[in-house]
């Protein structure tokens, strides 16, 4: 029966969301991104960030000098710091809201053109260029996390410093005093500018990474395929950072998707979610609050209701009063049993959500009112009866490590009554043994085989998971799991494209 598929469909969709409702009614979605999962973020985005540099240009030095041939006069100019690795990044988190990057391993090159002329007659000169390689040099970031005004999760620069370790010069064919001299100059002179230098570049690319990480985490994020609602997911609060995770939470009401503002709240105020640590490196936390809100904004939408002149071709039943009369004989003391039947089913209170450490529940009420048509005026219906079906279902989740949710429905109950009748005095009970056998041996096998293919979850294409694991408290579901994050998925993840490689056979 079309009703069996309908509810089945109501527990499939809500498996998929994950939402948080207003701030009086308490957070219903509480993510966890663990320290470690930041160190590989870290480590990719160190790397994309030796694929993102371009040369950076040190302003030029110039002064006169005491020597080993007396005095001069000397430039270096063209200073420019062409690459630049970042080697190990190191990640500490400190609450409120920090995060460290620190690093003893950049290194890089870099290229100068020098000249000097003697201040004493003939005044001998000479210049060339040279190259510089860069080492053991430190680099000092500070990130701080927050909500953005559009409720995203925003990391910013706070400040970076740098500071060069080792040089050393390449020169070729020159007087060892020559050496020396550009050494010292460096040191004294150049250095500092140096470091000056890498950290805006630094600042300025980490800035973009970290801008196009905001902008890649959607605020409103659809729940079906055929766009008619979507899941806020904006944040209501200020990002909290521990020593091991950064903890955000989220709004995630369901809302339509042609009337943004419209977001629907369950009717009374949710628990406060109970803490978990699972040591994993992903972690969400959801209370039964969003699962009710998806149902209370598909109500709305009409999405659970449905106008029936027919039953599935597979029904064993035939909707008309010959089949029907089986279930409710008082159909045939007012109409033919040729004569077709049609049924109108609403629902009357959407799909209340519960969790428990067992699992998910769901109890649904639904009116099923059923008509008669008229033997010679199809468009005239008699209204016959009137069921109120309550439905409760039960069911668990599993998360694959292809990043894909599968449910099984558990458990399937329908208890009718009687809500009117224009045929008098029925009994509802052979058609609620009906209803119930046709919920457990045919509904709950059929969505099973559809739940076991899997809903993707919203996650970037590529990415890994292992560890696996959903469990259940009250009023709360969990879902954790490791991550593997390639640089690959990250540049992807920041919309970074990589350069193209060179054609074969080129030049």
């Amino acid at each position: 029966m079309r009703l069996l598929f309908w509810l089945g469909l109501v527990l499939a969709v809500a498996a998929m969301a994950d939402a948080q409702s207003l701030s009086t009614y308490g957070p219903n979605i509480r993510t966890y991104i663990g320290a470690n999962l930041v160190q590989q973020m870290a480590d990719a985005g160190v790397q994309l960030l030796g694929e993102q540099w371009t040369a950076v240009s040190v302003p030029d030095v110039s002064g006169t000098a005491s020597t080993a041939v007396g005095n001069i006069d000397y430039t270096l100019k063209s200073i420019w710091i062409q690459s630049i690795a970042l080697g190990g990044v190191n990640v500490a988190f400190q609450a409120p809201s920090f995060v460290y990057l620190t690093s003893s391993s950049v290194s890089g090159s870099m290229v100068f053109q020098w000249h000097y002329r003697e201040a004493a007659w003939p005044h001998v000169s000479d210049g060339a260029w040279a190259t510089v390689q860069l080492s053991q040099t430190s680099l000092a970031m500070t990130l701080a996390v927050a909500a953005d005004d559009q409720g995203r999760l925003a990391i910013s620069v706070l400040s970076t410093k740098v500071v060069v370790g080792n040089i050393a010069l390449s020169l070729t064919g020159m007087d060892s005093w020559v050496y020396t001299f550009l050494v010292s100059v460096f040191k004294s002179s150049v250095n500092a500018a140096v470091g000056s230098a890498i950290e805006s570049s630094l600042t300025g690319l980490v800035t973009s990474q970290l801008e196009a990480l905001s902008r890649s985490l959607p605020v409103r994020v659809p729940i079906d395929s055929a766009g008619y609602g979507e899941l806020d997911m904006s944040l209501m609060a200020q990002p909290q950072v521990s020593p091991d995770s950064i903890v955000s939470y989220h709004l995630g009401l369901a809302a339509g998707r042609a009337e943004h503002t419209a977001v629907f709240i369950p009717q009374t105020p949710s628990p406060d979610l109970p803490p978990q640590n699972t040591g994993r490196l992903v972690q969400l936390e959801a209370s039964a609050d969003v699962f009710t809100s998806m149902a209370m904004l598909y109500a709305k939408l009409g999405l659970l209701n449905t106008h029936l002149t027919a039953l599935p071709d597979a029904s064993p039943l035939k909707l008309n009063v010959y089949d029907f009369s089986e279930m409710v004989p008082e159909l045939l003391d007012y109409f033919s049993e040729s004569q077709a039947m049609v049924a109108d089913i609403v629902a009357t209170s959407p799909p209340l959500f519960t969790i428990e450490p067992s699992g998910l529940g769901a109890t649904a009420v639904f009116s099923l009112a059923f008509g008669v048509v008229d033997a010679t005026d199809s468009t005239r219906i008699a209204p016959a009866y009137t069921l109120s079906a309550t439905v409760e279902l039960t069911g668990t989740a599993t998360v694959t490590d292809a990043a894909t949710l599968q449910g099984v429905l558990t458990f399937a109950s329908a208890t009718l009554v009687v809500a009117s009748s224009a045929i008098g005095t029925i009994d509802p009970s052979t058609s609620e043994q009906v209803v119930n056998f046709a919920l457990r041996q045919v509904a709950v096998p059929q969505l099973n085989r559809v739940l076991a293919a899997g809903i993707p979850l919203p996650l970037p294409a590529g990415v890994v998971l292992s560890n696996t694991a959903v469990t259940y408290l009250d009023s709360c579901v969990g879902v954790s799991a490791d991550v593997t994050l390639s640089v690959e998925l990250f540049q992807k993840l920041l919309g970074f494209n990589p350069a193209p490689p060179p054609a074969s056979g080129s030049d």
